[in-house]
């Protein structure tokens, strides 16, 4: 699950290339598809202790 994985930027646009690729962890790109980006960024901000929308 640590492996790399790539992540379209813009969904919308089915392109895998360099304007819309990113790499991440392929249980991170897993985590955020299953439960959407608002429910990602939540774990995120828990597991960072710290709400950067805050600062």
């Amino acid at each position: 699950m640590l492996q790399p994985s790539a992540d379209r930027i813009d969904s919308s646009n089915e392109a895998y290339d360099e304007e819309n690729v990113h790499i991440t962890h392929l249980a991170c790109n897993l985590a955020k598809n299953k439960y959407g980006t608002d429910d990602f960024e939540e774990w995120l901000i828990a597991l960072r202790g710290n709400d950067p929308r805050n600062e």
